[in-house]
């Protein structure tokens, strides 16, 4: 059993005693489940959240929920809001833990009263698909993170942090995220966090070392407030950003970015800021790719400037809302622009030839931009709904279909193609379709016949079922075949 004692600094100066947090560290790693949005701690059988968390810290069985075992991941068997009780307080981070909320729809929400999480010196946490929404922390000094309160390391994929803040006058610190920690983030979306002093998304203050920086990737930031940063503060810590994009984020001083620092741009956005202009206070910058700084602020080499024509902050695909770049923006495209990655934040494959002009080049910021296919419907031997195509489960279908053209073979988002279960309708038109043997799925293209071919390898745990199969493109677009397995 190990004891530690942790200790918080708010901008490198007050230091603060937290709680004694004990844990016992194990070889394996355990899944403990969330089986209910209620937040409570007592025998009434659920597991919930909070109890899966103590589970976790401390490799002990907490009423429903089994004891953790090292570095643990809890995931959730429900949908919905996880409001959190003010009475029982935040929730701490004691020990390396994954909240994956990955095939449901969670909300933790600190119902503007508390903030939602603590990360403990010395943990880890990995929030992955979760939305963090109405933490708040109101008294100075202790108005900071309203979201999320980081003094380990956290890293934040596929997650929306939302309408978090702190604050209830004219002091407080980091909206959605405080950190002294490492950080990093990842096909993420902050939507209108607040902070009064600095950060309204995302405070970073000096605790790690300068040189490690806090990394921010394929992220979108969009109407955050605060003082200084309406987007982002940071405190003495090195900063890198890359395809990402900053909207609508206002602020006195930087409405996108206040740092004493250095910044790294990458590839990235800043529009449309209200208040001071995107950029303030850098001590140095250091960019790469083609970035876009629609006020010019931000002394970057070769940036571009003006309008990026973006879209409202909407549902485009993926995990997170994004700004969608219109036709015709400059961000499209732009001449000799490398190096964006293999996926936008939506999970959209990247490059793309946006501008039609036969060439595929990487856009700036968080979406990728793709001229709509001219899907042809699926081809023989698959038929479109409403016919139900029936197939000897674990053999492999030959899906078949064209673009008009030859698209290249990176026209599949993450995840796509896919299927998933469905009701056999008893009254639908079942006809028998041509199978092979199929080791493996596997996409190509013909030139003759101007046809992709994608090998779709069912299995055979399938015999019996009905499902649907979804043909996501990379222009946003799904196309879905029903089958019957035998």
């Amino acid at each position: 059993m190990k004891t530690r004692t942790h200790f918080v600094r708010i901008f490198g100066a007050t230091v603060l005693p937290l709680a004694l947090i004990a844990w016992a560290t194990s070889a394996h790693a355990a899944t403990i489940s969330v089986n209910t949005l209620l937040d409570t701690a007592g025998l009434d059988g659920f597991c919930t959240l909070r109890e899966a968390i103590v589970a976790a810290n401390t490799d002990t069985a907490v009423n429903e929920c089994p004891g953790g075992s090292a570095a643990d991941t809890i995931t959730f068997s429900v949908s919905g809001v996880i409001t959190l009780d003010r009475t029982l307080g935040q929730l701490e981070i004691g020990s390396n833990i994954t909240l994956d909320g990955t095939g449901q729809n969670v909300t933790l929400s600190g119902n503007g009263a508390v903030r939602v999480l603590l990360v403990h010196t010395g943990t880890t946490l990995h929030l992955k698909q979760l939305t963090v929404a109405n933490g708040h922390v109101a008294d100075f000094p202790g108005a900071i993170g309203g979201g999320v309160f980081n003094a380990g390391t956290l890293t934040v994929s596929d997650t929306t942090f939302s309408d978090n803040g702190v604050g209830s006058g004219f002091i407080g610190i980091g909206g959605a995220i405080y950190s002294i920690g490492a950080l990093s983030v990842s096909n993420s979306t902050f939507i209108q966090n607040s902070a009064p002093t600095h950060g309204g998304a995302i405070s970073l203050n000096a605790g790690e070392p300068t040189a490690v920086p806090v990394t921010i990737n394929n992220s979108t930031f969009s109407g955050n407030i605060s003082g200084q940063g309406g987007a982002i503060g940071s405190n003495a810590r090195l900063l890198a950003i890359s395809n990402s994009t900053f909207s609508g984020n206002i602020a006195s001083a930087g409405s996108a970015i206040h740092t004493n620092t250095e910044l790294q741009l990458t590839n990235t956005i800043l529009a449309n800021g209200v208040g001071g202009s995107e950029c303030f206070g850098l001590s140095g910058v250091t960019a790469s790719g083609v970035n876009l700084v629609e006020d010019g602020s931000c002394g970057f080499p070769d940036a571009l400037s003006g309008d990026p024509a973006l879209g409202p902050l909407a549902n485009n695909g993926g995990a997170t809302m994004t700004h969608a770049l219109l036709p015709g923006s400059v961000a499209i495209d732009p001449k000799h622009n490398s190096g964006c990655g293999d996926f936008d934040q939506r999970g959209q494959p990247r490059p793309a030839d946006g501008d039609g002009r036969g060439k595929a080049v990487c856009d700036i910021g968080a979406y990728e931009y793709a001229v709509p296919f001219s899907f042809s419907g699926f081809l023989a031997p698959v038929n479109s709904p409403p016919i139900v195509n029936a197939v000897r489960a674990g053999r492999g279908v030959e899906v078949r279909f064209g673009l008009d053209g030859d698209r290249g073979l990176n026209i599949f988002p993450a995840g796509s193609p896919s299927s998933q279960p469905m009701n056999c309708d008893a009254g639908a038109v079942v006809v028998d379709i041509e199978q092979i043997v199929a080791p493996h799925s596997a996409l190509s293209y013909d030139l003759s016949s101007d046809t992709y071919t994608y090998v779709w390898r069912t299995e055979r745990t399938w015999a019996g079922t009905c499902r649907q199969f979804v043909l996501r493109l990379a222009d946003g677009t799904y196309h879905t075949a029903t089958f019957l397995f035998r």
